[in-house]
């Protein structure tokens, strides 16, 4: 179990201050595991200062204005959003003009989320492995962001390779 979950006694868990106990719930496991983390995720977004998508947006800003980086930017450029979650990153570069975003996430629960606040073209729900994933072709994104994903416990640092992969490149 990671900080943000411990084991209590037999299959109770408690979150951030909010128990879930499996033995009684009409849910699997993974199902309920599921729904906590979105709780988590959203008391974390909501007012703990989590800055990450902030952080990443800010250095995508820096990047596009950069002519050694992108000589031509363009506010269309095919961008996916790796560990979407609700779509943090994404109300950041809809707010900056960008309008060509896809969302990659576990998930679909997430994705759901997202999907509410128009945010994506796709939303595609699939782990973020550090094999082969048939769910992203080969340089089909001009951009991959990823912020608060590729951690301990969460997603292997060989996804980086994946996340190189499916983006077009540099000339």
């Amino acid at each position: 179990m990671t900080s943000n979950y411990h084991q209590l006694t037999g299959s109770a868990y408690v979150a951030k201050g909010c128990a879930f106990e499996f033995a009684h719930m009409k849910t699997s496991f993974k199902d309920a595991l599921e729904a906590m983390l979105i709780w988590i995720f959203l008391q974390i977004s909501d007012n703990t200062g989590y800055k990450g998508h902030i952080l990443c947006v800010e250095a995508f800003d820096r990047a596009m204005q950069s002519k050694d980086v992108y000589p031509n930017p363009r506010k269309d450029i095919k961008i996916l959003d790796v560990g979407a979650g609700t779509g943090g990153i994404a109300e950041l570069l809809k707010a900056r003009g960008y309008t060509n975003v896809d969302a990659l996430d576990i998930s679909q629960e997430m994705l759901n989320l997202a999907a509410s606040k128009n945010l994506y073209k796709k939303l595609i729900c699939a782990p973020l492995t550090d094999t082969y994933m048939k769910e992203v072709e080969t340089a089909e994104y001009d951009v991959v962001l990823c912020a608060g994903t590729i951690v301990y416990g969460q997603v292997k640092p060989g996804a980086i390779e994946q996340c190189a992969r499916f983006v077009k490149p540099g000339k």
